[in-house]
């Protein structure tokens, strides 16, 4: 979702508006459009000896005051400057009754972007909103992860309204739009496409929570602070035994620059060395996902047992350029080779023991690094799959579908409708085009299917004007999905010549054992330098599991399996003496 003039309509439909006010002197509230999402302001303006003075407040992470300079208020017209934010903006618009919009310009080569205020009638501020708020965003009966509200009184009767995800290691994010109508409360946070649309009920704040086109119930309750990030009982804290440093480096081939955390055992060296390899998504050089630090637990275990490790952010998170979304495998597969070098320059590192350990999609790409240089010694894959991204798409949908407990009928339809909008994504090679025919695919294979199929379907998710399954479908056409999903790794682990340690969980519904395992086997068939294992009861992420459902990761304290630790640092150490 793009900043648009919505804040503007909701607080309009929740306000009642005058025309042909005599004075501009009040509060105004609305949005400033900006990169990456909108921000939310005000702007009040005094009368006094026949001019106006003013301040602009912004409502972000907190609430900003900051100074107006050179304010011109004539007839319906306003200008100002506001030194005192980035790139010292001025402001130009026109009232129309209660409406007040123009255009923001910075100083330098950028363009104008727009704002859009509405006049402020109640001063008062919902005060049984206000407060801090914890609680579960659920899906289901099973908690998928902790999210926590802040709602403080601001200004000009407004609220500050930030969000907590301790399971993200994020804070105090901010809202892009707001609107309040007694004890209802609804937002948006553009920048990550959701809304919160609920209110109170008895002494909780319950409303669907919708993201990417996907809703789920968010229930909260009061607390009497803030919700602070919550540290895992695996993660490492210092002081630490060995060295910690950051470190960036360039892939030569784009010139994209990438930034990561370097552990180094104590001593000289030289050590061997590793590289972690994220999976799919924007993932940080941690891997953080539901208030786990993966990559975190396993740099600081290997680097005690005297092994080396970068861990890198993604392209487009962090301190790395680039976009996540524009990279595909191969992409990704070069930043990894960049890494390597990197590593093999290093004065502590043995140049030739360095190896790659890749996670879930990191299991596609440390293969395909690997055909591609003679320098890297080992891999290790971590729930690598070892099928095409279209194949494992299909595995995922059935197995996590049906132990959320869906019908069979259900798993049936969805599987149809899905198979037919990737033949017709395929086929597209224009973005644009290729959303029309995955919705055109997706209602012709609705009309196929058998009467128990389609009455287990939600027609609403078939419409063509869903605004939901349109964002979901743009996610779908870009390069990183295209790649993925005709990707096939076979060719690359069959030409693998280093040595291989592929484990997988028993529990794994993202990348199911019983889809990848035989079809590993088969790839790396008559190799003797290969070892597969499957642990039991473990699940995606390596934690010992319950389900194997993803709404479990963030119950479970365990961050990954003491065993899976142990197995992977007995095997480098293993080559290593070798």
């Amino acid at each position: 979702m793009r900043a648009t003039c919505l804040s503007l309509l909701l607080l309009a439909s929740f306000s009642s508006f005058a025309t042909g006010q005599a004075t501009p002197a009040g509060c105004w509230a609305g949005t400033v459009a900006g990169v990456p999402a909108p921000r939310r302001a005000i702007l009040q303006l005094v009368p006094g000896n026949g001019t106006y003075s003013a301040r602009l407040i912004m409502l972000v992470r907190s609430v900003e005051i900051d100074s107006v300079a050179d304010l011109v208020v004539r007839g319906d017209s306003l200008s100002f400057r506001a030194p005192g934010m980035s790139g010292a903006p001025s402001f130009s618009g026109r009232f129309t009754g209660d409406t007040l919009a123009g255009l923001m310009q910075t100083t330098g080569p950028r363009p104008a972007t727009a704002f859009s205020f509405a006049r402020v009638r109640d001063l008062s501020p919902p005060t049984r909103l206000a407060g801090h708020w914890f609680g579960w965003l659920t899906q289901g009966d099973a908690g998928v992860m902790r999210l926590g509200l802040s709602i403080l009184p601001a200004p000009c009767g407004q609220l500050l309204v930030t969000m907590d995800s301790p399971d993200q290691g994020s804070n105090t994010m901010p809202v892009t739009s707001l609107a309040t109508a007694g004890d209802s409360l609804f937002f948006e946070m553009s920048y990550i496409r959701g809304a919160f649309r609920g209110g109170l009920v008895g002494d909780s704040l319950v409303g669907p929570w919708t993201q990417n086109g996907a809703t789920l119930s968010l229930r909260l309750g009061r607390r009497d602070s803030a919700v602070t990030s919550t540290r895992r009982p695996q993660e490492p804290v210092p002081p630490f035994p060995y060295t910690e440093e950051n470190v960036s480096y360039a892939n030569s081939a784009d010139g994209t620059r990438l930034a990561g955390t370097l552990t180094m055992p104590p001593g000289s060296g030289p050590f061997p060395a590793v590289l972690l390899v994220t999976g799919s998504g924007a993932q940080d050089r941690n891997e953080a996902i539901m208030g786990h630090k993966p990559f975190m637990v396993i740099a600081d275990y290997l680097t005690r047992r005297d092994i080396a490790v970068l861990r890198v952010d993604d392209r487009g998170v962090g301190g790395s350029g680039g976009n996540t979304l524009t990279a595909t495998i191969s992409d990704n597969a070069g930043d990894a080779l960049a890494g390597v070098e990197f590593l093999r320059h290093h004065a502590k590192v043995d140049s030739a023991r360095v190896g790659l350990i890749g996670h879930s999609e990191g299991g596609w790409v440390a293969p395909l690094a690997a055909t591609r240089s003679s320098h890297i010694a080992y891999i290790v894959l971590l729930a690598g799959p070892a099928v095409t991204g279209e194949q494992i798409r299909y595995a995922q949908d059935s197995v996590l579908a049906l132990a959320s407990g869906a019908s069979a009928a259900m798993v049936s339809a969805n599987h149809k409708i899905s198979l037919a909008m990737h033949q017709a994504l395929k086929a597209q090679p224009n973005d644009s085009l290729a959303v029309t025919a995955m919705l055109g695919a997706a209602d012709e294979a609705y009309h196929h299917l058998t009467p128990a199929e389609k009455a287990a379907v939600d027609t609403s998710q078939l419409m063509a004007d869903s605004a939901g399954l349109r964002q979901r479908l743009q996610i779908l056409t870009t390069p990183w999905y295209r790649y993925l999903l005709v990707y096939d790794p076979v060719p690359s682990l069959r030409a693998l010549q280093v040595p291989l340690l592929a484990l997988f969980g028993e529990r794994d519904l993202q990348v199911p054992p019983k889809q990848s395992v035989p079809a590993m086997e088969l790839a790396t068939a008559g190799r003797r330098n290969v070892t597969i294992r499957v642990f039991p009861g473990l699940n995606h992420l390596f934690q010992h599991a319950r389900t194997g459902l993803v709404a479990e990761y963030a119950r479970i304290d365990e961050t990954i399996s003491p065993e899976v630790l142990k197995v992977i640092g007995d095997w480098i150490l293993a080559l290593s003496r070798n």
